[in-house]
């Protein structure tokens, strides 16, 4: 993977231009920052860019990258070969993505964006989490709608998993990835997890909680309980909620 993906940006000089962000190096890696990133971060995903960058032939070839934060999502914008980089699969580009989420950000969500060499979008490599050895991890089965992925784990049904996807999609139109995951607990209880940050749960409502897990009850699970969990990048629950659907009595 290393040699290909590094083969695809060596032949390529950046455009001239001033409005990039400032700029740290590495050797011939170049990562210019905006937009909430600091130096000593674009630093630290120079230099581990460059260990990655082994193929002899290219290495001292100059690679240019850019980094920009969107909410929790950190996306890293990647200048490719456009006449080569289709002969390489997604997932490929998505492995890059969460080596540098595991290697420089925590966890983070990191999208890789390809770009031509004005960093204008081609296409995007959105984060997908994955264990080190490229697959799945323990997150469970991946399945998307749009900017909404939702990981289907423990005893929890791929088609709750895909209608899930389909209506947070059309729910929430988010405008960067947000990553949800389901299971069965205690008995069969269905959980429900989203991804997010401490900041972003103390400035919720109550209500607004509960609006979000009566519609995903009723929409996703015929109207019955669920638990749902708010937590970070790495699916460990920061708040836990129970939700119990009122049930009309008949006379």
């Amino acid at each position: 993977m290393k040699q290909i993906i590094f083969f695809l940006v060596a032949v390529i000089s950046l455009s001239s231009c001033t409005n990039y962000g400032k700029k740290v190096k590495s050797s011939n890696i170049e990562v210019y920052y905006k937009d909430g990133i600091s130096e000593e971060t674009a630093q630290k995903t120079a230099d581990y860019i460059y260990t990655l960058d082994t193929q002899e032939e290219t290495k001292n070839n100059k690679k240019s990258f850019q980094l920009n934060k969107d909410g929790d999502t950190i996306n890293c914008k990647m200048v490719v070969n456009e006449d080569k980089y289709k002969d390489i699969p997604m997932a490929t580009f998505q492995r890059i993505g969460y080596m540098i989420s595991k290697n420089v950000f925590d966890g983070k969500p990191v999208n890789l964006i390809l770009t031509n060499n004005k960093f204008k979008t081609i296409t995007t490599a959105y984060f997908t989490k994955m264990d080190d050895a490229g697959g799945e991890s323990g997150y469970g089965e991946r399945v998307t709608s749009g900017n909404i992925e939702v990981f289907v784990a423990k005893g929890a049904d791929m088609t709750d998993g895909e209608m899930l996807a389909k209506f947070l999609d059309r729910d929430m139109q988010p405008s960067s990835m947000i990553s949800f995951q389901i299971q069965k607990g205690d008995n069969a209880t269905n959980i429900v997890r989203m991804v997010s940050s401490e900041e972003k749960v103390a400035g919720l409502t109550d209500e607004a909680v509960t609006k979000l897990m009566a519609k995903i009850s009723e929409t996703i699970y015929g109207n019955t309980d669920i638990i749902f969990e708010f937590t970070d990048s790495k699916f460990t629950t920061i708040k836990s909620y129970n939700y119990e659907p009122v049930v009309e009595m008949q006379e």
